[in-house]
């Protein structure tokens, strides 16, 4: 990272992949982005990559100069969760950011994990801090003179995430689901093959047999049973920002990190 750094002294930040452990389902992968690039939030090609990758950005993986911290504002008191977000948001919204394509640390899966989990309780709040994060990033990057077209970009985005949240946990018609999950997919991706565009066909088409919160319940058991690498046998999509994320499942860990992992309980 340090060398990333100095290779680029204009960006402000600097993100990685990592090693996904999976104290669930006992699973260790990699994830990292297909290629070394760079963030930027200039336009809405600028904002469409920055969504893909921004979980790149997360606490373990980011490193921030601090000529750009001090121009961030007080993370809110109100954010008990999503406050990286604020963070890395603005620091990629000031100065940039650079995304190495080697995984550097690590991410736990793990019962009590807020981010990835099915419980209804841990839902609401976390779609509460998420939305929270967001009303408050909002002003601050209309106060840095955000590019419109990015701005909007971010604001669609964040508002169609957060309808999907409200359907999955509170219901609503099934037609709506179906204009979200066409929108937030148009939104990500920009074509693929034909057997793709089926499977996308037949996955909107459950949107309108299911009752929206079975639909998203559906949803989280196809990714957590990583059943997309069955689904890549007929095809992937395009995606929107022509940058992908590469997961690799990892049976010995490199020899160049010191000390051993376990990921059984």
């Amino acid at each position: 990272m340090v060398e990333a750094f100095e290779k680029n002294p204009d960006i402000g930040a600097v993100g990685h992949g990592y090693y996904r452990v999976d104290l669930i389902n006992q699973k260790l992968e990699s994830v990292v982005p297909e290629r070394t690039c760079r963030l930027t939030l200039n336009n809405a090609a600028g904002a469409r990559c920055f969504m893909a990758l921004g979980g790149f950005l997360a606490p373990s993986m980011l490193a921030v100069r601090k000529r750009i911290l001090d121009r961030i504002p007080p993370v809110p008191q109100e954010l008990i969760f999503c406050g990286d977000a604020f963070i890395y948001t603005l620091a990629v919204a000031i100065g940039g950011a650079v995304v190495l394509d080697r995984p550097l640390s690590y991410y736990c899966v793990h019962g009590q994990n807020l981010f990835q989990t099915t419980d209804p309780e841990r839902l609401r709040r976390r779609s509460e801090m998420t939305d929270r994060c967001w009303r408050e990033l909002l002003p601050w990057l209309s106060k840095l003179g955000l590019a419109r077209d990015a701005n909007s970009m971010l604001t669609l985005a964040w508002r169609l995430d957060s309808e999907a949240r409200c359907l999955s946990r509170q219901g609503g018609k099934r037609w709506r689901t179906f204009q979200n999950e066409r929108a937030r997919r148009r939104l990500a991706y920009r074509g693929g093959s034909l057997g793709y565009k089926v499977f996308k066909a037949l996955s909107l088409g459950l949107t309108l047999l299911v009752p929206p919160p079975r639909f998203y319940q559906l949803k989280q058991w196809y990714a957590r049973k990583g059943l997309g690498r069955m689904r890549e046998k007929l095809g992937s999509p395009v995606s929107a920002d022509l940058i992908g994320i590469r997961r690799h499942p990892v049976e010995n860990l490199p020899s160049v990190l010191t000390g051993e992992i376990s990921v059984s309980r």
